[in-house]
């Protein structure tokens, strides 16, 4: 209780004794009990006000132990910032389509429904990610004590520098740091709260790193292999040549017609209609399949779409006749391409759960300029679909080579981020050793960095830095590239890196001999969850 509080108690009390209080409460003795409410009242609102301050200050949250092993603690407050985390990453990546997911940023988790879960809210869904992960970490964390692990200078720089950012941040927003950390992660959540966050999820990436250094380093060619003929579908595809032609049962109106006759006769007009569209574009993808050949095949593909363009654009006024062409031109291009069809994965044919198209595709004997058709009606929907394939390549698998790369990145639109991005170029260009990359890289405290062995196609998520790895390249080469509208990256060229699907089993192979091993270590590492402390976080 504060001080205030207390003198006003003791002033209250003193009241109470003097003569003409008692004298008072003895004409009026029902008075006794009504000071006593008053007292009580009193007493709870300063009890209400002190626990409202606890809770806000965090003190209360902060003293819970809500996730534990037995040499590692995870405080209320170290959850709410695990959880606000977790929902900022989740409204990045779908916060344009959260309220398709009936999610209202504006209300409480608390207070709605999940259509993620069976049963449950947001609150429930988003704390259940946050415990799984805070699991994860403690179960590491005792991994790497166990194994001699602890964080160094190093680690505890890197941990300084992100709080440190954190300040500068609050600072340009017009926070306090203790304001911004309650807008970010929660009310009562302190410096000291995300330091002790920050300590254990680098200490438990030790442990897991460690582990998987082990893994790695006892990991035989033997092991990749099997891994390969044991997952033929993760490496395995084929490319085909499709002609997809497309039928639609003409819908009749009953209100349409006052006459039953009229409308009964109408319906079997659309129908006979609908059989006879049918019939000839079965014809036609018949005689697609008679091609037996893949270059016979793409002429009359080439043909088929050119004749359905013929005239297309005619009715549009607004374009020249030389417009019109073009405008065809580019349009059957756009469809010879689409049906140009890459990378079909690998299904065992000889699976009941295969399609139709894979049991065609990689059955035994299958070569290039094969031809099949298949056909698909929907008779509740009234559509019909029939498809003429060619194979263009048999099952195979992914022969290039990954590329070994280095990356920084910077928020684009900014005259700084391409000031700097420019004589970072400069600096990398003929380096050619992740060694060499970091220590370039050690004053960059304003990027995203990091280097990546054995990148694959489409890995990075920009198609323009893989038109840049995959072409012509000598180690040390070094470029800016802009990644769509948010950030420009410097990427650096580091060398060739393994065969992609050897490059890519050895990965899968690792990768689950890594979950292996956390099933084992958390059978050894019990760790504790208070539900009743992670119910206390709020959002």
């Amino acid at each position: 209780m504060g001080k205030g509080n207390r003198a006003r108690l003791d002033r209250a009390q003193n009241k109470l004794d003097q003569p003409q209080a008692y004298t008072a409460v003895k004409k009026q003795k029902h008075n006794w009990a009504n000071t006593a409410i008053v007292l009580f009242i009193a007493v709870v609102l300063v009890l209400s006000i002190a626990l409202t301050t606890l809770q806000n200050s965090g003190a209360l949250l902060r003293a819970s132990a809500a996730v534990k092993t037995d040499n590692y603690t995870v405080s209320g407050t170290m959850v709410s910032y695990f959880f606000n985390t977790q929902y900022s990453t989740f409204l990045q990546s779908y916060g344009s389509v959260a309220s398709y997911l009936g999610l209202d940023t504006s209300k409480s988790l608390k207070e709605q429904p999940c259509t993620m879960l069976e049963n449950g809210t947001w609150f429930d869904y988003f704390m259940s990610t946050t415990t799984s992960y805070i699991q994860e970490l403690l179960t590491c964390c005792e991994y790497a004590k166990a194994n001699g692990l602890a964080l160094d200078e190093a680690d505890e720089a890197e941990i300084d520098e992100a709080l440190q950012a954190m300040n500068e941040t609050a600072f340009n927003n017009n926070y306090t740091i203790n304001g911004y950390l309650t807008a970010m992660y929660g009310s009562g959540v302190k410096v000291k709260d995300i330091r002790s966050a920050m300590e254990i999820t680098l200490l438990a990436n030790k442990g897991a790193v460690h582990a998987n250094d082990q893994l790695k380093a006892a990991q035989t060619e033997e092991d990749i292999q099997k891994y390969y003929d044991e997952h033929p579908e993760s490496f395995l595809s084929a490319d085909y040549l499709v002609r997809e032609l497309e039928a639609t049962l003409e819908t009749v109106d009953k209100d349409d017609y006052t006459d039953t006759a009229a409308y009964d006769a109408a319906v079997a007009a659309a129908k006979e209609a609908y059989e006879a569209e049918k019939a000839a574009l079965l014809a036609k993808a018949k005689e697609f399949e008679a091609s037996k050949d893949y270059q016979a095949f793409l002429d009359k593909l080439n043909a088929d779409i050119t004749a359905e363009y013929d005239g297309y654009y005619d009715d549009d006024t607004s374009l020249t006749e030389a417009e019109r062409e073009a405008k065809e031109k580019d349009q059957i291009a756009k469809d010879v391409e689409a049906a140009m069809v890459a990378g079909y994965a690998y299904q065992d044919p000889a699976s009941e759960s295969a399609d139709e198209l894979a049991k065609w595709l990689f059955a035994d004997g299958r070569k290039i300029g094969d031809t099949y058709v298949i056909e698909d009606e929907n008779e509740e929907k009234g559509t019909y679909t029939v498809c003429a394939y060619c194979v263009t390549a048999t099952s195979y698998r992914d022969e290039y080579l990954a590329a070994n790369m280095a990356y920084a990145m910077f928020p684009a639109g900014e005259a700084a981020s391409a000031d700097v991005a420019s004589t970072l170029k400069v600096k990398l260009t003929n380096v050619t050793t992740a060694e060499a990359f970091e220590e370039v890289m050690k004053d960059q405290s304003n990027s995203g960095h990091g280097v990546m062995e054995n990148l694959l196609k489409g890995q990075f998520g920009f198609e323009a830095v893989d038109e840049y790895l995959f072409a012509d390249r000598k180690a040390g080469d070094c470029e800016i590239i802009n990644c769509g509208t948010d950030y420009i990256a410097v990427i650096l060229y580091m060398g060739e890196g393994d065969v992609a699907w050897h490059a890519s089993a050895a990965t899968a192979s690792l990768n689950e001999k890594m979950s292996a091993w956390y099933e084992e270590i958390e059978k050894t590492y019990a760790v504790t969850v208070n539900d009743k402390a992670l119910d206390k976080v709020i959002r």
